[in-house]
This record gives C-alpha cells, structure tokens and sequence, in this order.
C-alpha cells in the first residue's frame, strides 16, 4: 500500500459552534472514477472509512479513517492512517445509506458509506474535486482530482431550501439542508449539516457604449455567500486572495465554452468576505487574464466551496443574467448608474446589498463587492429594519 502526504481543507465559518475541524483532503492526484469506498472493523470493534483509488500515476491509494467516540460532539479531525491495516482488521461492503437513512439521503450523497459509531451510524462522504487548477483559463479537462471526506450524522430530519437558481452537485445538492440537534447547546438549536452556497447574476454598471456608438457591453457579474448554520464561511486572506488560516474560504468559479476554449475552465477561487460569507466576480478583462473575459458563451457558470467542519464539499450551477439592464426608456449614453435600470436589475442590486448586510455600506479591503452599491442614488437601496 502507498504511503500518502496529507493536505487538510482549509475553512470553518466564524462562530459557528461545535464546528472546529474542516473536511479533510486525502493527497492523491487520482482518477475520480476509481474511487472505490469501503468500511473497515478493527478486533477491539471499532468501524472506520477504507477509501480505495488509483492516481493518475497508475498506482493504487489505500486510506483509513476513524471515527473517534466523540466526533459528532467535536467535529474534530478525523484521524486517517496510510500504514497497513492493523492485525484482526475485517474489510466488508459498506451499508448502503438509503438503509438506515432517507431514501432521499441515498440520491444526495452517492459516494457515500454508513459506519457504526457508539452513538448509531455517521455518513461519511467521499467527494472528489479539481481544485488545483490555474486561474484564468485552466481546464478542468484531464485536471488533477483531490479527493475530500466529510462526515454527518445519520438522521431522518431532513428538508429541502430551493434557491432561485438551478443548482448541480460533486455528490450533494447545495439546495438540499439536512438538520439536526447540536449537543451541549441550550435548548434545541437545529442547523443545516450541509453549508449553502447561493449564486446569482446582475449585471455590470460599466457598458463599452460612446457618444459615436450607442452599443452597450455590460459584463455579467455574479455574486452570492456560502453559509451554514445561517452564519457566513470567512476567514483572512492576502493580497493574492488566498486564505491565512482555516477559517477562510475560496469559492472556486469555472465557465463554460468561454474565450478561454471549448469545456469548463477555471476562472478563479475568490475569497468569501466577513461577516455574511459573501463574494462577488465581475466577468471583464483582468490583469493575467491575457485580455480575456471568462464570459460563457451558454451563459452558464458553476461555483464550488469547500464546506466548514466536517460538512461536505457544495456546488452550484447557474446561469449569468438574461434580463435586461435598463427599462424600455433607458439611454446608455445619457442616463446615469441607478436610473431607469430594469426591475430584475434593481432585484439583484437590493438583494446583494441584502445578502451582504450592513458592510455594504463600509468599504472594505481587498475586493470591495459593494462598491457599485454604494454609487447608487439615495433611497436606491431600501433600510434594513
């Protein structure tokens, strides 16, 4: 068996209790489609993770990883081993989800494992993402594959969030909010075991219209937060947009058919901003971006977060703006920013200023999503109660 590095995911959202810890990425650079997920018995009758993959190398890749008594209370790291299995090990099929849990549990989470734990059985959940990709254009088309294990308890309490727009998966739904009961807490606080990560589009102010050529070009621009429990995912980060310790958060952003070339490719990780865990991305010519926008030419996008504690890895697909920017009786050339905009773009410019709280009033630094906000006329943007 290889001995393996481990790398850990970086993230927690700031005050979310019970939660330190992140999903975890085992260090192998492997074909996704091998991932192979098995459960594992020690003699003294303790049950763990076996995650079996190739690499891209060719060679076979064989994980453990436990689960301590106490994992659910602490969301501690879970412990993983790249040795032999110890003598007396048993290896046997995993339990199929939909067993012990919601039919609905076993669509959302199909890399997915049941393992005993004292307290009944813990989802664990194997997911595999291209996160190591260069920004401004890298494909993701033969990109190497990391893969991450979360863990969740096994409940029957779970519901649907349907957000606005259409969303896809690594293996979970970023729509779908499993809940249940943090111990140790007064009274019976319930949250989301999956973080949430909403996307949406509006459109730029800035438009490539002149006096001479009354031709409009507003850039797309998506923005959104990721959250769980209701409270933001966020963290430091440098001047390069990376995050500084493990509270942070990069949303990853691909586009489709773009000027980048056929397929998906990378566009950047942008980093999730206090207190609510928004972001922001406008698609307009950047430096190292060799002069090109990243605009899909099927107007279709797709963002990618790392979820804090042992939650799993979220994605959202979702399409850049179709609405018009101005209404019938908007003039690029002499109307100013916030006048006679279209009803959808009014829409989105509230709800950003919404998701984000009162800092979009503040500058802020580093990437100031609220900037255009706050070039809005008076009374634009309605007080928050």
């Amino acid at each position: 068996m290889r001995r393996l590095g481990l790398g850990i995911a970086l993230g927690l959202a700031l005050l979310v209790p019970a939660t330190a810890g992140a999903a975890q990425s085992i260090g192998i650079t492997l074909d996704p489609a091998s991932i192979k997920l098995l459960r594992f018995t020690t003699s003294d009758h303790r049950e763990g993770l076996l995650v079996r993959a190739e690499g891209v190398d060719g060679k076979r890749y064989e994980v453990q990883v436990g689960f301590p008594s106490d994992w659910e209370t602490t969301k501690a790291r879970l412990p993983m081993r790249f040795d032999d299995l110890p003598a007396g090990t048993t290896v046997r099929p995993c339990f199929a989800v939909d067993e012990i849990d919601s039919p609905e549990a076993a669509d959302l989470f199909p890399s997915s494992c049941a393992i005993a734990v004292p307290a009944g059985f813990a989802i664990a959940v194997a997911q595999a993402i291209p996160k190591r990709v260069p920004d401004f254009g890298g494909p993701i088309a033969g990109a190497a594959y990391d893969i991450y294990i979360s863990a969740r308890p096994s409940d029957n309490s779970a519901t649907a969030k349907v957000f606005p727009n259409p969303t896809s998966t690594v293996d979970v739904v970023a729509a779908a909010i499993y809940t249940y009961t943090v111990p140790g807490l007064t009274g019976e606080f319930r949250y989301p075991s999956v973080p949430v990560l909403q996307a949406y589009p509006r459109w730029s102010k800035f438009y490539s219209g002149t006096l001479k050529y009354s031709v409009t070009k507003h850039f797309p621009v998506l923005f959104g937060s990721l959250s769980f429990a209701g409270v933001g995912v966020y963290g430091p980060g440098n001047r390069y947009g990376a995050p500084t310790n493990s509270f942070g958060r990069n949303v990853y952003i691909d586009t489709l058919d773009s000027d980048y070339g056929k397929g998906w490719h990378r566009i950047m990780g942008v980093l999730t901003q206090p207190t609510n865990g928004t972001f922001c991305y406008e698609f307009s010519k950047k430096g190292g971006s060799g002069g090109k926008t990243g605009i899909s030419s099927k107007n279709t996008y797709r963002l990618t977060a790392i979820g804090p504690g042992l939650t799993p890895i979220v994605r959202v697909e979702f399409h850049g703006p179709t609405f018009p920017f101005g209404n019938d009786a908007y003039n690029p050339l002499t109307d100013t920013w916030g006048t006679n905009l279209s009803p959808e773009q009014t829409a989105a410019l509230q709800l950003q200023a919404t998701l984000m709280g009162p800092n979009w009033a503040r500058p802020v630094k580093g990437t100031d999503c609220a900037q255009q906000l706050r070039q809005l006329p008076p009374g634009f943007i309605p007080p928050t109660s």
